[in-house]
C-alpha cells in the first residue's frame, strides 16, 4: 500500500514532465536539433552513400589492368574479388586471404 502512495503521485509528476518537456522546451531547441541533423546526419548519410558507390564499384569494375584487386579490396585487405568467379555468384565469390602469422 506504501509503494501505491509513492509510485501514483511520482507517475503523474512524470508525465507532467513529459507534458512540459513537449509542449514548452521542443520549440525553444528545435533550432538546435535542426542544426544537429545538419552537421552530423547530413555528413554522416553521405559518407555511408559514398561508401556504397565505391562498394558497386569495386564490385563491378577492376581497379588497375593486370590487378585482380578492387576498390572494395582496398578498404578491406583481408578480401579480394576473385576474377574467375561470376557477378551471378555474389556470395560465393569472396575468399579470405590465410594469414601466415609464423
Amino acid at each position: 500500500m506504501i509503494a501505491t502512495r509513492i509510485m501514483m503521485p511520482t507517475f503523474i509528476l512524470f508525465l507532467v514532465l513529459i507534458l512540459v518537456f513537449v509542449f514548452v522546451f521542443t520549440p525553444i531547441f528545435m533550432p538546435m536539433f535542426v542544426l544537429l541533423m545538419l552537421l552530423v546526419f547530413v555528413p554522416v548519410f553521405v559518407f555511408v552513400l559514398f561508401m556504397l558507390l565505391l562498394f558497386v564499384f569495386g564490385l563491378t569494375f577492376q581497379f588497375t589492368r593486370y590487378s585482380r584487386y578492387t576498390l572494395f579490396s582496398l578498404m578491406n585487405g583481408q578480401i579480394y574479388w576473385s576474377r574467375f568467379s561470376k557477378l551471378k555468384c555474389l556470395p560465393q565469390c569472396f575468399h579470405v586471404k590465410r594469414l601466415d602469422i609464423s
